[in-house]
């Protein structure tokens, strides 16, 4: 399928983006919150950039950045059992790990909230495995079940090659 690269942040250039996430004294609270966008990539800058990057600088190449669950969907329902790519939410700063969950021509996706403890570890909303890194998460599922879902992540859903710039 086509990507569409139009509905995601660079997120190479919001890792070399100044933080504003600071309101001036006149900045009412409301319409902060009301930006989800820019509270997005705040969030995803200043915290989660080091957690998703390759050792390289790069991102992996199921990194799809921030996506719709409607995006996810549209990408992965062709795709076989297994397929997978990570994005951040577009109406929430979380990553989410989308999974086509059976065999076409069924076109389920699952979503999986991803949640960071407080000592910054990651894990999967409802799962008890605690991960130090998102690629940690990544390969462990690759080789373990998430406790609804009898399937393993397979085959990364590669990314828009601008992604990874």
């Amino acid at each position: 399928m086509a990507d569409n690269p139009q509905r995601r942040i660079s997120f190479a250039s919001v890792a070399s983006e100044e933080s504003t996430s600071s309101s001036s004294s006149g900045e009412s609270v409301s319409g902060w919150l009301s930006d989800t966008s820019t509270i997005t990539r705040n969030w995803f800058s200043v915290t989660q950039l080091k957690h998703v990057r390759n050792l390289d600088g790069s991102f992996p190449v199921w990194f799809h950045g921030v996506m719709s669950r409607d995006e996810a969907v549209r990408l992965l329902e062709d795709q076989a059992k297994g397929y997978f790519l990570l994005r951040v939410s577009d109406t929430e700063a979380k990553f989410i790990l989308s999974i086509k969950a059976k065999e076409p021509p069924d076109q389920e996706v699952l979503h999986y909230r991803i949640r960071q403890t407080k000592n910054g570890n990651h894990l999967v909303w409802g799962e008890s495995r605690a991960h130090r890194t998102i690629l940690d998460l990544i390969q462990y599922y690759k080789s373990n079940h998430l406790s609804n879902w009898n399937g393993l992540l397979t085959e990364p859903l590669h990314a828009a090659e601008g992604l990874h710039a």
